[in-house]
């Protein structure tokens, strides 16, 4: 599961682009779990996404070889319709990501991280030791550092499975 999301900081607000497409290790290449909000790129969730562009496997792992990461391999929509802030975030304000799904293989953890280089390096922001994610929709809270520059940002969720093979 990669979920990704893009923001923009500007006079220290961060827009959250839809670069939402998610990290997250998961069991299998069945349905497992997702990032809701903020919403991924092509996710269903979010609102600039065209009803024939959604990808209805936001719950597989990613591909074994790197292939697709960042971002499922979507990356290339920042800049596009596709590609818009889905949010706005400012430094040093709390906030949450939104968590859904059944499987869970038991739990695990998460981190919530940013890029601000389109992917190539992250920074975590917090991590979630055990009982991450649970079934159904579940928020997490995390803090964006008073130092986060303005500017455009990438947000990911990964996930660490407690039960099942370790896939990205």
């Amino acid at each position: 599961m990669d979920q990704i999301s893009k923001a923009k900081v500007r006079n220290g607000a961060m827009k959250l682009l839809s670069l939402v497409t998610g990290f997250g290790l998961a069991a299998s290449a069945q349905a497992h779990m997702e990032m809701k909000y903020p919403p991924p790129l092509r996710s269903k969730f979010n609102p600039y996404v065209v009803a024939e562009d959604i990808e209805y496997n936001m719950m597989s792992p990613l591909k074994s070889d790197g292939s697709d990461f960042p971002c499922k391999g979507y990356i290339g929509l920042l800049g596009t319709p596709e590609g818009k802030p889905v949010a706005q975030w400012t430094s040093g304000q709390s906030y949450s990501m939104t968590l859904t799904g059944n499987t869970i293989h038991r739990g695990g953890s998460c981190q919530a991280s940013v890029s601000f280089d389109r992917g190539s390096t992250w920074e975590v922001l917090h991590s979630y030791i055990g009982n991450c994610p649970v079934a159904g929709d579940s928020s997490y809270k995390f803090i964006l550092p008073n130092d986060t520059p303005t500017g455009e940002m990438l947000f990911a969720w990964t996930w660490f499975n407690h039960l099942g093979n370790r896939e990205m």
